[in-house]
C-alpha cells in the first residue's frame, strides 16, 4: 500500500508489527445485483472469478521495469457489499460512494466516484474492480496536548475581577 503520511510515523513504528487502516480507491468497477448475476456474467468465459477474490496485481512487475522499481499499490478484487452509503467530500462537497466489501481474505473500506454507479450499491451486491491501495497506522498515537500557560491578568481584569 502507499502511505501518504509516512513521514509522520513515529520512529518506534519502524521494524515493528502495527495495525493499519487501509482504503481502496476504485479505478474501475462493475456492479452485479447478486452472486448469481455475477456468476451468470461469466458463463461464456473460460476462466471464472469467485465472488470473493483478491489479487495483488501491483506485485506483478513488467519485464521492462527499470531495475529497483517497486511494486505498485494496486489490487484487483471482487467482493460482496456489506455496507454502502453515499457521502460527500468535506473539501470539495463532491459525492462519492463508501462501501465495505467482503473479499477473500478480509473486508475492505472502498471509495468509488459517484459516477461509478447509477444508484447506491446494496448489501449483497457484488462489485469487481481495480483499486489503488493506501493506508496509515490505525493505532497511531494522538499528539500530546500542549499544556497551556496560565493567562496573565491585565490591570483592568485584576481591578474588575474578570
Amino acid at each position: 500500500m502507499d502511505i501518504p503520511d509516512i513521514a509522520s510515523f513515529p520512529q518506534t513504528a519502524v521494524g515493528t508489527a502495527q495495525k493499519i487502516a487501509v482504503c481502496a480507491f476504485a479505478e474501475s468497477a462493475e456492479l452485479f445485483a447478486s452472486e448469481a448475476a455475477f456468476a451468470a456474467s461469466q458463463e461464456t468465459q473460460e476462466l471464472k472469478w469467485a465472488a470473493q477474490s483478491f489479487i495483488p496485481s501491483g506485485m506483478f512487475m513488467d519485464e521492462n521495469a527499470p531495475e529497483g522499481a517497486r511494486p505498485a499499490a494496486r489490487a484487483l478484487f471482487t467482493g460482496i457489499v456489506r455496507t454502502a452509503e453515499k457521502r460527500h467530500n468535506t473539501l470539495t462537497q463532491q459525492p462519492f460512494y463508501y462501501c465495505e466489501i467482503a473479499t477473500f481474505g478480509g473486508v475492505w473500506s472502498v471509495v468509488y466516484p459517484a459516477e461509478a454507479f447509477a444508484d447506491t450499491p446494496q448489501q449483497g451486491n457484488v462489485i469487481q474492480g481495480e483499486y489503488w491501495l493506501t493506508g496509515r497506522l490505525a493505532d497511531a498515537l494522538a499528539p500530546e496536548a500542549t499544556p497551556q500557560a496560565p493567562q496573565k491578568q491585565g490591570f483592568w481584569q485584576k481591578l474588575l475581577g474578570n
